[in-house]
This record gives C-alpha cells, structure tokens and sequence, in this order.
C-alpha cells in the first residue's frame, strides 16, 4: 500500500523513525526512502529491523532504540553525526498499547509503562530533535499521538492519557521553536483503529479482530479502518514543504472518528 510519491521529495533529507521495525513506522520508512530520503530506522526488535533496513535498500540503516531511555537516543544521534548526516526529519513513532483495561484494572506499572514509551519517550526524541536542529538550518518534527487523545476511551486510561500529553507536548514545542526563531516545524499526527500488529496483539483470534474490525466500521464514518499507508501518507505531508505554514498542529487521520 505504499503511496509512491515523487521520487527528489526527500533527496538528501535525513530521517530518524522510531518504532520503525513494523507496522506503520515501517510504511513511514518505506514512503521516506521512495521519495529520496536517508533512513535510520530505529526500535527495539534489532532482527526486524536490520532486516526491514536491508530489504528498502542503501538508503536505510538500523539502529536498535528503546526510547524511553536517553543514553539511547544520545547514542543514536551520535552515530548520525559520525556519518555526517544532518537530522532534518523525526517522527516520533513508536508507542505501547494495552487495551481492556480501565481506571480500576490499569496497575500503576502498566500507567508508567504507556506513559514511559509514549509520553517520555516522544519528549526525549523532540528534545534531541531541536537540539540538533536548531544550529543546523531546522527541520520538521512528526509526532505520532492517537484520535483517542480527543476522543477518549474508558477502556484505554493509560493510553489515551499519554498521547494527550504527546498532543500537548507537540503545541509546547512548537511555541519554544516559533518564540526562539528557529525553523522546526513540529506537529502530531492522531490515527484513528488502523490495521496493525499491535491492534491485533490486543484482540484473543483472528475472529475477535474480525468482530472488532465490524463494530469500528459500523461506528465511524468511513467503510473501513486505516492502514499504515494512510498514516505515513500524512506523516510525509507534515515532514514535506508542501505544509511549510503547518505549525503545532494535530492533525486527524481517522476516518472521522473526532467527528
């Protein structure tokens, strides 16, 4: 389902993707590398990834990233410059789901678990991120959050929580970049159920996602839930100059669930 876009879009651009050893990342790192970008993808399943990074080609690298912990996104900013690569894209993809779980069964170490990938872990990379660009000509940051951080669900505390923060973090980087004149652009992309592995982690069968898949559909708008491709569709659109006036914003790909 990749959309291939323009093949210079991106030429000489540098990417990071966290959480880009499958699902949706892996379609964002694969719509990068179509339109002429560098690629590091990073994550925290290394077979995965170095596989997924040799099969898009020169253009792609893997570099393992937990990113809740720091030393981490040091060392991956490290190696970049060692490659002397310029950052001029994140997309702060990666997240941890747990679905079932209300405000009386979520553990406080299950909250701490979304909170630390989700919320932390998009601090950090946004921090590393306007460290390196600020010195460097800017950049566009992407944050992935969730339709869910508008439109709650009582079944999903944790998670709806932590990418309301990802939201919120998006509007107060995006002040600190504007008030201090530099040129990164930072924004959120919301999805809304997209068809992925760990949508489908969440479910006990294949006939239970399949139900779930019918319920979602009969619920919104549209007659179908997302799939990868129409995430990183927009995640490239808010990464390209074609949004250059496109500033802390957070932008729906739902299917019209925030309706």
């Amino acid at each position: 389902m990749t959309q291939h876009r323009a093949a210079g879009e991106f030429h000489g651009k540098t990417v990071i993707v966290t959480g880009a050893d499958g699902g949706i990342g892996a379609e964002i790192a694969a719509q990068f590398i179509s339109a002429g970008a560098t690629v590091c993808l990073t994550g925290i399943r290394p077979d995965a990834g170095r596989a997924l990074a040799l099969s898009l080609g020169p253009r792609a690298c893997y570099e393992p990233l937990d990113v809740a912990v720091q030393s981490d996104w040091v060392r991956v900013m490290n190696s970049l410059r060692q490659r002397n690569q310029k950052l001029d894209v994140l997309v702060n993809n990666a997240g941890y789901l747990r679905s079932g779980l209300t405000i009386e069964d979520t553990s406080l170490e299950e909250w701490q678990k979304h909170f630390s990938v989700n919320a932390d872990g998009a601090f950090l990379g946004c921090q590393q991120a306007v460290l390196a660009m600020r010195d460097t000509g800017g950049g566009a940051i992407v944050n992935v959050a969730s339709a869910v951080a508008v439109r709650v669900h009582a079944d999903s505390p944790a998670y709806c929580v932590s990418k309301s923060a990802v939201v919120a973090l998006t509007r107060v980087v995006a002040m600190h970049c504007g008030q201090r004149k530099y040129r990164i652009r930072v924004n959120a992309v919301l999805p809304g159920p997209v068809d992925t592995s760990m949508m489908r982690s969440n479910v006990a069968s294949v006939e239970d996602f399949e139900r779930l898949e019918a319920m979602l559909v009969k619920k919104y708008p549209m007659d179908r839930i997302g799939l990868p491709a129409d995430i990183a569709n927009a995640v490239l659109f808010l990464a390209s100059p074609a949004s250059s006036y496109v500033h802390g914003a957070a932008f729906a790909v739902d299917g019209g669930q925030s309706i």
